[in-house]
């Protein structure tokens, strides 16, 4: 009967386990075939905002130093502390009795300039214009006379050059060649090397000859000054071919023996004859070379003479003619001068503000590094440090949102971005660069110090597609894609994204269309 019992309860018990283990694996399968659960949200079509914030303090636009720019004793005082002043109000000065004496003075000299000269004044200058017109006209016969002079000269060198070309052929024998037959073979024996050296200083002299007379043929008594300066280096580069020449032939009859039929005094007389030749040509060419430097002075002299004319009558001009802006210039410019100076010992308001501090009394002596009086304007910017990850999306001259945590969120100030620093500054390795902000007049008692939180709207997009940044991936080609469920699935699809925009939303331009649900997690 027990035993029965027993096997009883081990079949109860074997049943159970079996039907335990049967739900307990059921569920399991149950569980693992569950569909999946995702978290989702719509394609839309909206309005998206890229907005760049950021924290500063409020700062007076100008908060200002005023200084006289030279030393002196201070004359007047016309402001205390508190006082509210205007741009262009003087505040103050230093004595100006000297100053003034000097302005006074630069505006006589202006007054006399500008109502011209006097009759006997103009005499005067009409004599001194006469006296250069004279002096040019005699300068300009001087260089025509020494001009055709210089003409005679050149003619008179043409016949030297060919009696001394014929006297070096008659010893050379290039172009007559029966000049020198009966002394040929004993020119030059102790020195060869001269008749080749004498042959090619002979062609080129003969050249330079040749080019000197087509030249100077053209020439007569009325040719200009430049038809002669073309033809004087032609003839002076002749006359120096022909004294080496000459040189030359000398040098080899020096080295020329005798024999019997050719002899010493045979020698000796036309060594006699090139030395003469030598001596003729050289002093011809002493008389061009004189000659050519009296028409270069003559010429000098007219340009002398000229620019003392054109001054002479610049001089009358400026008595007889109304002055022009440019004889005034200088006047006006003294007269400024004076002004400016004077101004340097007047301290004046610059800007619209209030005088927060008075330094000196009047009596005091000052120098020119003293703050005298420190000015306040009541116009404020607000001064901000910009991350460069931000600051490539803003632009001088944007609007800016300004709130003051004085004032609470609620109360907005409007303000435009005046600067951006191109320099940077690094703050615990973020890179920052400092942007100045207008803060627009408000009847709000604003005060410097105060904290300002700064938005400028970057950029904005109307009617563009958006979705959650945190839904969009990236695949290993760079590549970006989204996961969208349809039907059911999740189905992978590549995206073109465009602006990052405020609350991580971001553009898509290509790849999604509205109201597709884009996959953000799995549940």
């Amino acid at each position: 009967m027990n035993l029965k019992k027993f096997l009883k309860a081990r079949y109860i018990i074997a049943l159970l386990i079996v039907a335990g283990g049967s739900f307990y694996w059921y569920r399991s399968y149950q569980a693992k075939n569950k569909p999946p659960v995702y978290e989702t949200v719509p394609v839309v079509l909206e309005t998206l905002k890229q907005t760049v914030d950021a924290t500063g303090k409020v700062e007076s636009k100008n908060d200002i130093s005023l200084r006289f720019e030279m030393p002196g004793t201070i004359e007047r005082m016309n402001v205390a502390e508190g006082s509210i002043v205007k741009t262009g109000q003087i505040l103050a000065n230093i004595r100006l009795a000297e100053l003034d004496a000097a302005v006074a003075q630069s505006q006589a000299n202006l007054n006399k300039i500008l109502a011209g000269s006097t009759d006997q004044d103009k005499q005067y200058y009409a004599a001194a214009v006469e006296s250069a017109k004279a002096s040019l006209d005699q300068s300009i016969a001087d260089e025509v006379n020494a001009r055709n002079t210089m003409i005679v000269a050149i003619q008179a060198s043409l016949p030297r050059l060919d009696d001394s070309l014929t006297q070096a052929d008659n010893i050379l024998g290039i172009d007559n060649t029966n000049a020198n037959a009966d002394f040929k073979t004993l020119l030059s024996v102790q020195k060869p090397s001269l008749i080749g050296k004498s042959s090619i200083d002979y062609s080129a002299a003969k050249r330079a000859r040749d080019n000197a007379r087509s030249l100077a043929l053209n020439l007569i008594s009325i040719s200009s000054t430049s038809s002669v300066d073309l033809v004087v280096p032609a003839i002076d580069t002749a006359f120096v071919a022909f004294n080496q020449l000459l040189a030359d032939v000398s040098e080899m009859l020096n080295n020329t023996v005798t024999n019997g039929s050719f002899t010493q005094a045979i020698l000796d007389g036309k060594k006699t004859t090139i030395e003469s030749t030598r001596i003729t040509l050289a002093t011809q060419y002493t008389s061009f070379v004189g000659q050519s430097q009296v028409v270069t002075n003559a010429k000098n002299a007219i340009s002398i003479r000229r620019a003392a004319y054109n001054q002479a009558l610049a001089n009358y001009q400026g008595k007889v003619v109304p002055p022009r802006d440019v004889d005034v210039a200088p006047y006006r410019a003294a007269l400024a001068q004076a002004v400016a100076n004077r101004d340097k010992a007047i301290i004046r308001a610059p800007i619209d503000g209030i005088i927060t501090k008075v330094n000196k009394k009047i009596g005091e002596t000052v120098n020119g590094s003293e703050a005298i009086i420190n000015l306040l304007s009541p116009h404020y910017e607000v001064n901000v440090d910009i991350p460069e990850t931000d600051v490539a999306k803003i632009n001088v001259g944007e609007k800016a949102e300004i709130t003051l945590d004085a004032f609470g969120e609620e109360t907005k100030f409007s303000g435009l971005i005046l600067t951006i620093d191109p320099g940077s500054t690094e703050v615990q390795d973020v890179v920052y660069y400092k942007v100045r902000i207008s803060l627009d007049d408000t009847n709000k008692a604003v005060k410097p110090g105060m904290t300002a939180n700064v938005s400028v709207n970057a950029a904005q997009k109307d009617n563009v597609l958006s979705i959650p940044l945190r839904s969009v991936k990236t695949r290993t080609d760079g590549t970006k894609y989204v996961k969208v469920l349809e039907n059911g699935q999740s189905v992978e699809k590549t995206v073109t994204i465009g602006m990052k925009a405020n609350e991580g939303k971001v553009e898509i331009l290509t790849g999604l269309k509205e109201g597709e649900l884009v996959i953000l997690s799995i549940k």
